[in-house]
């Protein structure tokens, strides 16, 4: 099967040789460090272990505050852990460092769903007709299911 041709082990292995690859000059020293927390919260909610990916993300945004898919992720992971406040809380910090960012309306208009939010989901959904027919379809689904 497909779902079997990575295991958990085989994909840190190959984000540690990435990050080993990476120029040594590539980033500041703390742009660096900001970018290797995000890459382990994102490994961390891969595996299904969202409470480390938000202590990753937000060690990330501790070192980075200006680190829009930090805060995107963020918001997922909160989303796992049905902490859809905290969700919309951190794709709101996404949006505000990058207002066209698609997937983080789209974050915040499923958070807002999960909330019993109606209306502000629906204002995330104008939002995303403009920036992305297919994810505003997507949250229009979320919205009427």
């Amino acid at each position: 099967m497909i779902s079997c041709l990575f295991t958990r082990r085989s994909v840190i292995i190959i984000f540690l040789l990435l990050v080993a690859l990476i120029p040594a000059n590539a980033f500041s020293d703390s742009n660096k460090e900001a970018e290797n927390k995000f890459w382990l919260g994102k490994i961390q909610g891969t595996l299904g272990k969202y409470q480390e990916a938000v202590d990753a993300f937000k060690e990330a945004l501790r070192i980075n505050p200006d680190y829009a898919e930090a805060y995107y992720y963020l918001g997922a992971a909160y989303s796992h852990l049905n902490r859809y406040q905290e969700a919309a809380d951190a794709c709101k910090q996404a949006i505000r460092i990058k207002p066209d960012y698609a997937i983080a309306h789209l974050g915040l208009g499923i958070s807002y769903s999960a909330l019993g939010d109606k209306g502000s989901a629906l204002e995330e959904y104008k939002i995303l007709k403009d920036l992305d027919k297919e994810m505003a379809d997507k949250l229009f689904n979320v919205i009427y299911k």
